[in-house]
């Protein structure tokens, strides 16, 4: 995705996205480490030497999400040490991202060597719209970042609006005090305790990761990599993306864990099968089908759900229909209309469209026994 397409995909939000505790970095570099981290620095997973440091906790937070690797040092994190420019086009890019961008063949900027293992990471970012680089065309991934190209990276990154004067009272004419105020407005800085924003200084690595951790609820992740929807079988789970595609895991003895491909609007996991529905309105199922629980009707449907050994489905006449075993009445669905379904071990329920509930099927617990009301 270019830079025109951030705005679309970062944005302020209220609440945070959980699928971020999911991220998996590969350990990427090796070699000789420096107390200043350098191209070819550790993994970045020792945290030795941020005990008891203010931005501890933030610290700790991404190194747990494997931002960090490869951009460490021989003391472990080096808090207090500057944050390359380098290192922070590849943390912000595992943020934004969620995964390691291919390394390239060449650089739009004279001073990245391609050969570097974060080459990919900067021109990723320059793809992304964050940095622009230098204007006699280096992006100088040695020098210290600043705080006020701090927020300038991250005002671009997460898409920040305009905001009025944040009352810093150093920020007046310098040519990044939009981005400063926005970046206050967003509640990512608070600048200091003198009134003071410090523009010219440098970001320690201890406060990139710091500003980096509070902006992770503003960021909307692609939507291959976040659920809107999820079904916990028997011993395996199906998950719906918000791209439409499905992905399941856990035992697969049946094939109930390898979803089809295709756009779907919502699924179901079983006993030792899954259904879903695709957004077409048909339905498909997968995994075991020793009972026919796997082979759904034709028509259009609503919704489905996979039971046992059975599956039922609500059509948009909103009739329910159901297949599969029936040695106990579960899968002979009752006539009428319904808004919702739910198939069990042996037995099903449904949402009537007078808000009744109706079960059918195996009562040796009293479960096809709904109670009266709506």
């Amino acid at each position: 995705m270019g830079a025109s397409g951030m705005a679309g995909r970062c944005g302020v939000r209220g609440v945070g996205v959980l699928v971020v505790g999911a991220l998996l970095w590969a350990v990427v570099a090796a070699g000789s480490a420096s107390a200043q981290p350098s191209g070819n620095s550790g993994d970045g997973d020792g945290l030795g030497d941020v005990a008891g440091n203010a931005h501890e906790a933030a610290i700790t937070q991404l190194s747990e999400l494997g931002v960090f690797a490869g951009t460490g040092c021989e003391a472990g994190f080096c808090p207090g040490a500057p944050v390359l420019r380098w290192t922070m086009a590849v943390w912000m890019v595992r943020i934004l991202d969620g995964e390691e961008p291919a390394q390239v063949a060449s650089s739009r900027f004279s001073d990245v060597d391609v050969s570097s293992w974060w080459a990919g990471h900067v021109e990723r970012l320059a793809e992304l719209g964050v940095t622009h680089g230098y204007g006699d065309g280096t992006f100088r991934p040695y020098q210290h970042v600043s705080r006020a190209h701090m927020a300038v990276f991250l005002s671009r990154a997460f898409d920040l609006e305009a905001a009025g004067d944040a009352g810093f009272s150093d920020i007046e004419g310098n040519v990044h005090y939009e981005a400063i105020n926005a970046l206050a407005a967003s509640g990512i800085t608070s600048g200091y305790g003198d009134g003071t924003f410090r523009p010219d200084q440098d970001t320690s690595r201890a406060q990139m990761a710091e500003f980096i951790n509070r902006s992770i609820d503003l960021v909307v992740f692609p939507a291959a990599r976040r659920f809107v929807a999820v079904s916990a079988g028997n011993e395996h789970t199906c998950a719906l993306r918000a791209d439409s595609t499905v992905v399941c895991w856990g035992d697969n003895g049946d094939g109930q864990a390898t979803a089809p491909e295709g756009s779907f609007s919502s699924v179901s996991a079983g006993r030792w099968h899954s259904c879903g529905l695709y957004t077409d309105g048909t339905i498909e199922c997968w995994g075991s089908d020793w009972s026919g629980q796997a082979t759904a009707p034709e028509g259009s449907f609503n919704s489905a759900s996979a039971g046992r050994w059975h599956s039922c489905g609500l059509r948009t006449d909103a009739t329910v229909e159901c297949w599969g075993a029936d040695d106990a009445g579960q899968a002979t669905a009752p006539e009428g209309s319904f808004n919702s379904i739910s198939a069990g071990r042996s037995h099903s329920c449904g949402l009537r469209t007078d808000a009744t509930v109706e079960c059918w099927g195996s009562d040796w617990s009293g479960q096809a026994t709904a109670p009266e009301g709506s």
